[in-house]
């Protein structure tokens, strides 16, 4: 089947992508464009990818996806207690879709490597130097991840909590651990995709593409994990996953693992390629000495770890997996060396931020001279940008509409499953972006110089955004103050 979103060539046919790379297609819309849309259209959705898309073959219509699904244990785990009740399983995904219900979720898809460029006034960061538009918020249609394996057999890991009680259940990292069971703690959830890896380090191996959680955060009832055969109201495109993706919502996108085919549970946390030599965070040896020293001994770090492939390794094996990403901002209108139309005396700013586990409840950005954040004054005026969210509710609703109109759902589980999404959005903690606009301010004599601005972000936990982020290799979790430089204004 092919992809309507794709040309011949297969490049975004929007002409508001940058393209960087063709293959694997790794390409990312201008971040002006998303912010138009509280919903990200599908056809904005970014590419990410380590090797090349999978195309079902013949067999896997959109309307009739007889795809294979497998849940499974680890041979070491296998008759272990309370492991026993879980029976593997093969399914098809029209079995799943048929015997549970369908959720849905607004989360939004972040690559870690989101912002990467940004690193450049640090110091140039290894990878694609992706710009602010490595993100998209989407509804997602699937089961229930949690309905999945509890259906397969496997014990909850919170049912030693009352019921009533579920629906308060924070999934945070620390609560969806603190609260699950002593048994589940230690144990991780694979998911395996159906895409070749070529970047193995071992030309023996024939290795996939994979990702893993931890169990209890897989397993959490409001972490909203699911197995997605829908974004948007429809099937989903070859190139986001079809006919079957993994949503992690808070995670880093390589959780998200597109074309997937199985699950299984284990006690380790998943080495495939991208796992085991990318998706970690690399940071030079921290500050001992002076400044000479210290820059000298960062910079025979990269050499080395750039060049000394064992090095490299051992470096990576020391260091936890990337799995979730913090609360962030972005400004996508001015950008960077724009000309700035102001009226009225103030200037239009507008971008998205994201709490990854927790509503927003700041956004206050800031004109200043300054290009860097390290050189702002104490005394710098902020002001309050103007929230816009989704109503997750309407959002669902609107989705299983159009689900249930070309025969994807079952009017029946559909309603329960909106209702229910409507009776939980009460609570603190959204995986939904939300869009802020404000109409800034401008001093005396704006037009005789050159601006800079700065936004941050504070969530309704209130958890901070982090003021500058610490360097890495690779360019990962970019979540400092977003700053646009060199604005030049000129009035109406």
């Amino acid at each position: 089947m092919s992809d309507p979103s794709l040309d011949t060539q297969g490049n975004p046919k929007d002409s508001h992508f940058h393209v960087f790379q063709t293959q694997p297609l790794n390409a990312e819309p201008e971040s002006a464009s998303l912010t138009s849309h509280l919903i990200t259209p599908t056809h904005l959705l970014f590419h990410r990818n380590h090797d090349d898309l999978v195309y079902p073959g013949p067999a896997q219509s959109s309307s009739s996806p007889d795809w294979p699904v497998s849940l499974s244990l680890s041979p070491s785990l296998r008759g272990a207690q309370p492991l026993a009740t879980f029976q593997g399983q093969k399914l098809l995904l029209s079995q799943i879709k048929r015997s549970l219900p369908t959720r849905h979720v607004v989360a939004t898809l972040e690559c870690a490597g989101n912002r990467r460029g940004e690193f450049r006034h640090q110091d140039k960061a290894q990878g694609i130097q992706w710009g602010s538009g490595v993100i998209a918020n989407v509804v997602w249609s699937g089961t229930s991840i949690r309905d999945a394996l509890l259906h397969a057999g496997l014990p909850d890991p919170y049912a030693h909590h009352p019921a009533k009680s579920l629906d308060n259940l924070v999934p945070s990292e620390h609560h969806t651990i603190q609260d699950a069971a002593e048994w589940a703690r230690g144990l991780h959830l694979h998911m395996h995709s159906t895409q070749q890896s070529t970047e193995s380090d071992d030309p023996n191996r024939h290795e996939v593409f994979a990702a893993s959680i931890p169990l209890p955060t897989a397993m959490h009832p409001n972490q909203d994990c699911i197995l997605a055969y829908a974004h948007n109201g429809q099937p989903l495109l070859p190139s986001h996953g079809f006919p079957l993706r993994a949503v992690i919502p808070g995670h880093a996108g390589a959780r998200w693992v597109k074309w997937l085919s199985g699950l299984t549970i284990s006690q380790h946390e998943n080495q495939s390629p991208p796992m085991r030599l990318d998706y970690k965070i690399l940071t030079p040896p921290k500050p001992g000495g002076g400044d000479s020293e210290d820059e000298q001994k960062k910079r025979e770090w990269l050499e080395r770890v750039q060049h000394d492939e064992q090095f490299r390794k051992q470096e990576l094996q020391r260091q936890k997996p990337l799995q979730r990403l913090g609360a962030s901002s972005a400004i996508t209108q001015p950008a960077d060396d724009q000309d700035v139309e102001a009226r009225n005396g103030s200037i239009s700013v507008k971008g998205y931020a994201v709490g990854q586990d927790a509503l927003l409840r700041d956004l206050d950005p800031s004109l200043a001279s300054h290009l860097f954040v390290e050189q702002l004054p104490p005394d710098i005026e902020w002001h309050q940008a103007q929230l816009s969210f989704e109503p997750a509710a309407t959002a669902a609703q609107e989705s299983r509409r159009r689900l249930e109109a070309c025969g994807h759902v079952s009017p029946a589980s559909a309603d329960d499953v909106g209702e229910g999404e409507a009776r939980r959005r009460h609570r603190e903690w959204s995986w939904a972006w939300c869009l802020w606009s404000i109409y800034l301010p401008l001093p005396q004599g704006a037009a005789e110089h050159k601006w800079a601005i700065v936004a941050k972000s504070v969530t309704a936990a209130g958890v901070e955004q982090e003021r500058v982020s610490a360097w890495n290799l690779r360019g990962f979790c970019e979540r400092g103050w977003p700053v646009v430089r060199g604005l030049r204004i000129k009035t109406v």
